[in-house]
């Protein structure tokens, strides 16, 4: 699990439990396993640092390209908008950011998934994202199933 969560291979460690766990329970999961390990997730910090970014863009855009005032769109120029650890903001996107990062720093991706779907447009904005935080929920909870059938 670990390995996997900072973005290295798992292979070799999936092949050992094909080798030596021959439960029947477990045979089904531990092949789930090396399908989603042949998908490569980037790491946690990788995707806490790519989520960084697009949340940056996103309200980059949501804030400052939609406005037509010239100074303020001069201004955005040398300044970025990004929330803070606290989540006691009384936007709403501000909000949901910042319950979003401190999920992700929680290693709580589930959780930041959902909050991050309540975020207009997210679906288009964080598209490469969710599919690296699908991933690692997906493993996450086919190791689980496994640990349960030991």
């Amino acid at each position: 699990n670990l390995k996997y969560e900072n973005g290295i291979s798992v292979s070799n460690e999936i092949e050992l439990l094909t080798k030596y766990d021959k439960k029947k329970e477990n045979i089904l999961t531990i092949n789930k396993l090396k399908i989603l390990s042949d998908k490569n997730f980037v790491g946690h910090e990788k995707l806490k640092d790519e989520f960084n970014t697009l949340m940056k863009n996103y309200l980059h855009e949501y804030y400052f390209d939609k406005n037509n005032n010239i100074v303020i769109t001069y201004i955005s120029n040398f300044f970025s908008v990004v929330p803070n650890k606290d989540s006691n903001f009384k936007d709403p996107i501000y909000k949901n950011f910042s319950i979003i990062q401190n999920k992700l720093n929680e290693k709580d991706i589930e959780t930041s998934l959902e909050f991050l779907a309540l975020i207009d447009n997210s679906e288009q904005y964080f598209q490469s994202w969710i599919v690296e935080a699908r991933k690692y929920i997906k493993f996450k909870n086919n190791i689980n199933i496994f640990h349960k059938n030991l």
